[in-house]
């Protein structure tokens, strides 16, 4: 749980267990970036109050990884950092309600697409069978 893995990393750096500490913090990241590889979308909600770099670490790696991202906050843009800024593409929801209506249309759309490309992968693989059956198998020159 969170609580208890920020209170066994307060732990090991009052105590100077640096190699513990380390050890901590590259569980919890592999953790954090295996479930953003793995996902579908981003979900975030940003509180301008909260001091969060691991946070920044998941959202740049959905950015990389080319995953949407969805940023909830009600603090003004000027209040949020401008990398989460480019990473989000500039928008901010204000609410909940609106970023769930917002996802949802864009299922309906990854959906379309998602059908479409099965429907393409399809044809190509009958496309490919047909080559192979007309060529012998022989390979293009």
């Amino acid at each position: 749980s969170p609580g208890l893995q920020k209170r066994q990393l307060a732990k090991y750096k009052h105590s100077g267990n640096w190699k513990a500490f380390a050890d901590a913090i590259d569980k919890i990241m592999e953790a954090d970036l295996l479930a953003v590889r793995t996902a579908d979308f981003i979900l975030c909600f940003h509180n301008p109050e909260v001091y969060s770099v691991g946070t920044t670490v998941e959202l740049y790696e959905a950015y990389r990884l080319k995953k949407p991202i969805y940023l909830v906050s009600n603090a003004p843009r000027s209040e949020i950092h401008g990398w989460i800024l480019k990473f989000v593409s500039y928008v901010v929801y204000p609410s909940f309600a609106q970023v769930l209506e917002q996802i949802k249309k864009d299922m309906r759309q990854w959906k379309k697409v998602h059908v479409a490309k099965k429907r393409l992968d399809s044809a190509l693989k009958s496309c490919y069978t047909i080559f192979i059956k007309h060529t012998g198998g022989e390979p293009c020159e």
